[in-house]
């Protein structure tokens, strides 16, 4: 419980309880109070190893992470790793920081325990995956977003780099987390996204879905999924006019 004391225009008081609703093996919820008002707040929680993490959801839809907010924590958060490329938030009391703590080094002469905390990350990743593609929750892009950058040392980054980003990827692209535009559930590797100098292309979407049926995310998801895709990265997730010609010429007559 804290009680605040705001002086700034005029003197009041806040009140903020917050309280354990519920927990379970992999979901916890919070009962949060502010002044009169309350709200349940409820986490799907995954632990593997020692390194934990968790995201917020309402019903079956997957809410994203505050804006800002550090990927890395180590009880409490790095500043400083918000844009890294990981796609999840993780925590471990196992991670050795930096002496600034805004970030955890991953070079092989570093320290061994923070790449085994990394190692314990793919797992516990592919388990979050594993239960929304069981629970059948939307909004998956939320937790997808996997990116090259990385803090610390050169050698830190090129670790992240070639060895566990590529795990990241293949468990994204494995797991039917995607809503497809029949409505189905389906792995991101099954899918394509619309794609033209570097942006979205709603034409070019629209053309697709009369050919490709089942091929592309449901609409209202397109932008999402197609702005946490590093095409980079997920180079065979690229849909283009070059690949719809070529469909056309292979079908021959289209009504």
């Amino acid at each position: 419980t804290v009680v605040i004391e705001d002086n700034r225009k005029e003197h009041t008081f806040r009140n903020y309880k917050i309280s354990r609703h519920q927990v379970t093996s992999q979901e916890i919820s919070f009962n949060v109070e502010l002044d009169s008002n309350s709200s349940i707040y409820t986490f799907a929680y995954f632990k593997n190893g020692d390194v934990a993490s968790a995201f917020r959801y309402e019903g079956k839809t997957i809410l994203p992470y505050p804006t800002g907010m550090s990927r890395l924590f180590c009880g409490l958060p790095l500043i400083g790793t918000e844009d890294v490329g990981i796609p999840v938030i993780l925590n471990s009391l196992k991670f050795t920081p930096t002496t600034e703590r805004e970030g955890v080094e991953l070079e092989p002469t570093y320290n061994e325990e923070n790449r085994k905390q990394f190692i314990n990350s793919i797992d516990l990743y592919s388990q979050m995956l594993a239960y929304v593609a069981k629970k059948k929750m939307r909004n998956a892009f939320h937790i997808a977003r996997i990116g090259r950058k990385y803090n610390g040392t050169q050698a830190s980054n090129t670790q992240f780099v070639k060895i566990y980003l590529p795990k990241y990827k293949q468990s994204l692209l494995d797991n039917a987390v995607v809503v497809n535009d029949l409505e189905q559930f389906v792995s991101l590797a099954n899918l394509k996204l619309p794609f033209k100098e570097s942006k979205l292309d709603l034409d070019l979407y629209k053309v697709c879905s009369y050919i490709n049926v089942g091929l592309l995310p449901r609409q209202q998801d397109y932008q999402a999924w197609f702005d946490v895709i590093d095409f980079t990265i997920f180079t065979n997730l690229q849909y283009t006019y070059t690949d719809l010609s070529k469909q056309i010429e292979e079908k021959a007559n289209i009504y």
